[in-house]
């Protein structure tokens, strides 16, 4: 059984609220806090590696189980890993790895402002 987290899910779609996403600002504080209670898996979406997490939905009595991606906040059913938001992103597979904590960490917001500097 993994150990999952409540999220809140986006007005928008399947998708996780940004506030529920690993923070990829500056302040490792943050980031710290937001790691701590994680559990962290490796997941391989459609060839890519990316940190994910186990979560469910605060609304959802059922309390089902979805792979969040950390920084997008994607959700994947846990059951048979279904994209709950793209029919073209596939995990193929997930595994508990160390140091997927350092990795997070390490990105910064540069990474996802769109600027090559």
């Amino acid at each position: 059984m993994l150990k999952t987290t409540s999220i809140r899910k986006s007005i928008n779609g399947m998708t996780a609220m940004t506030n529920s996403c690993f923070p990829v600002g500056p302040k490792s504080s943050s980031k710290k806090t937001w790691i701590a209670d994680k559990e962290l898996y490796l997941g391989d979406i459609s060839g890519i590696e990316r940190v994910l997490t186990p979560v469910y939905i605060a609304t959802d009595e059922h309390r089902i189980t979805y792979l969040m991606d950390a920084i997008t906040g994607t959700l994947y059913r846990q059951k048979d890993k279904k994209c709950m938001s793209s029919d073209q992103l596939i995990l193929k597979k997930y595994e508990k790895v160390d140091g997927l904590n350092k990795r997070l960490m390490e990105v910064k917001s540069e990474q996802f402002s769109g600027s090559n500097e």
